[in-house]
């Protein structure tokens, strides 16, 4: 068990296809972005709708977390804009090489995502979480 969190998009067609644009797992940060961002304060293991606009939020702050030139601004920065959060099976709430893993891959990956996808009034997009 542990906190599994799935990022994905789904065309508005006839029958819908539905993709996924990241899957994380325990990362704790992340998640708490999305719950006081998207999700009005609730966890709930809800599926809730992100806009492009939430997503441009998300990789901005992610970059400016690694931007900071030493360790310490780093964490303090990281504390501040995107800190971790505690939860049953929601895994370290350090700010180590764990975490920073996960900020990376948040802006590789939404970024690609965002390259590729040219047609944003055809898809929905979503993120939940369970544990």
């Amino acid at each position: 068990m542990g906190l599994d969190m799935y990022l994905t998009y789904e065309y508005n067609t006839k029958e819908p296809i539905e993709r996924e644009i990241v899957y994380w797992r325990k990362a704790n940060a992340i998640h708490r972005w999305f719950v006081m961002n998207v999700q009005d304060g609730k966890d709930d293991c809800g599926q809730y709708r992100v806009s492009k606009s939430d997503l441009e939020n998300l990789v901005r702050t992610c970059k400016k977390v690694l931007d900071k030139s030493t360790d310490e601004d780093r964490e303090a920065f990281a504390q501040y804009f995107l800190p971790t959060t505690s939860g049953f099976f929601f895994g370290p709430t350090d700010y180590d090489e764990w975490y920073f893993h996960h900020v990376q891959k948040t802006i590789e990956e939404i970024s690609q995502f965002m390259e590729y996808m040219d047609e944003w009034d055809n898809i929905t997009i979503t993120y939940h979480a369970s544990w």
